[in-house]
């Protein structure tokens, strides 16, 4: 076996090598890929442009942001959709306009002494409305009021109870009267003659309404009519001259 010294440089000293047999030389290079197969790292996964996109942390965060928004925006637009929808069946199912006025106010006498006495009134009911609703009166009540008491008048001819009156069919004539039996019961009522006295005529109805064939519920319509004078029959005072009195809610 030859031994081989390697130089060491100016006034270095010599390291001797000696050659390795071929058990020592398998036993390096069995150590070497031990060492090797211990101190390497695991391969690294190579991640594809799609595994970086769906994993992508900041993405992720971007989409549920993105997710939330889009919640709050469907159930802002949600609530305005039901709201119109509201708005446009409130004002489709709104009532009728209705338009109630006093067109006759007078006084005539039953017997020849006077002592039967009618108090005449007259109230024209017209749908006023733009739209086509049609209007059904249910019932139709008439009291007269001064300062001091009220009187219920007789409707002897109310609206039709099973027609709708539609708009621009003109108005419908509804005639009350009240008859007085004795003039004691005038001056009881009125605290002096009719004639010349000033009234309230209230007027009570209930109505339903219908908006492209479909009825409403029902609704009750209170409405006065102030100011209303009752003339003796067949005389001429201002009573013609203020009339029709229109009646407000």
């Amino acid at each position: 076996m030859e031994a081989h010294v390697a130089d060491a440089g100016d006034g270095g000293l010599g390291r001797v090598h000696r050659p390795e047999d071929g058990e020592q030389q398998r036993h390096r290079a069995s150590r070497t890929r031990g060492e090797l197969y211990m101190y390497n790292p695991a391969p690294q996964h190579i991640w594809t442009t799609r595994e970086l996109y769906m994993y992508n942390p900041s993405r992720n965060e971007k989409k549920i942001f993105w997710t939330t928004n889009n919640c709050i925006l469907a159930a802002l637009g949600g609530t305005l959709v039901v709201t119109a929808i509201v708005i446009i069946v409130s004002v489709i199912l709104r009532p009728a306009d209705i338009s109630l006025s006093v067109t006759h106010a007078s006084i005539s006498n039953g017997s020849a002494d006077g002592s039967i006495q009618y108090v005449n009134l007259t109230i024209a009911a017209a749908n006023a409305s733009r739209k086509r609703a049609g209007v059904r009166y249910q019932s139709f009540f008439v009291d007269l009021n001064n300062s001091s008491s009220t009187i219920h008048a007789l409707v002897y001819s109310p609206p039709p109870k099973n027609e709708y009156l539609r708009p621009g069919t003109g108005s419908t004539s509804v005639n009350a009267s009240v008859l007085l039996l004795s003039s004691g019961t005038v001056r009881d009522f009125v605290g002096r003659p009719m004639n010349g006295r000033e009234f309230t005529v209230v007027v009570t109805a209930k109505v339903r309404f219908q908006v492209g064939g479909v009825p409403t519920r029902l609704y009750i319509m209170n409405v006065s009519c102030p100011h209303v004078f009752f003339a003796v029959e067949g005389s001429f005072n201002s009573n013609a001259l203020v009339l029709p009195i229109d009646c407000t809610a």
